[in-house]
């Protein structure tokens, strides 16, 4: 999907169109995208394949051609791509040894473990699991100020107009991500 006609590299805003549609409208783009054999003499002109899995394969190529915004050079569209676990670990923390050093220091650490053994815990955990570990413990800090007070939040929504205490005690024992969901699941069903 393009981002439209003001920022369209092919100048005709493709929002919505299909794709071969889209390229009907952008000859050149459609030339440089996919070689010649591959296209029908009797259909060049619409822009149709002749092997339908070249269409398919070569869809998101042709997509990504029509639809990058006007201004990015060609020699950024390959950095436009999402980073991988390991890349935005590196980029945001220097290692992942940093990271797990770090979510130790936030995280409920069980009494069973020294903080060393639960540093090498979390270091064999993969980067994906420690990064949103850490994107929990980062938004319950923004949003809530802390652990205590998302644990606060949620039962006040469950129970507004008193305390629980049994069940404050239950919600200590989870983990800030099930937390944070619960309060959003909660928090929805009083909108309803």
């Amino acid at each position: 999907m393009c981002h439209g006609a003001a920022m369209c590299k092919s100048g005709f805003g493709c929002v919505g169109l299909e794709v071969n549609r889209g390229l009907e409208k952008c000859a050149v783009l459609w030339q440089e995208a996919v070689p010649p054999s591959w296209i029908s003499d009797t259909n060049a002109g619409e822009g149709r394949f002749t092997d339908q899995f070249k269409a398919e394969r070569w869809r998101r190529v042709i997509v990504l051609r029509l639809c990058i915004p006007a201004g990015v050079p060609d020699t950024e569209r390959l950095t436009m791509a999402k980073k991988t676990p390991v890349q935005l670990v590196k980029d945001q923390f220097g290692s992942k040894a940093e990271l797990a050093g770090r979510l130790a220091a936030v995280l409920n650490r069980p009494e069973s473990e020294t903080a060393e053994e639960f540093v090498v815990r979390l270091s064999k955990a993969s980067n994906t699991q420690l990064l949103r570990l850490w994107s929990a413990e980062e938004r319950a800090k923004s949003e809530f100020g802390g652990r205590a007070a998302l644990v606060s939040a949620v039962v006040k929504f469950k129970f507004p107009f008193k305390g629980n205490a049994g069940f404050q005690a239950k919600l200590e024992t989870y983990t800030t991500a099930r937390l944070l969901h619960m309060h959003d699941v909660l928090k929805k069903a009083s909108k309803g």
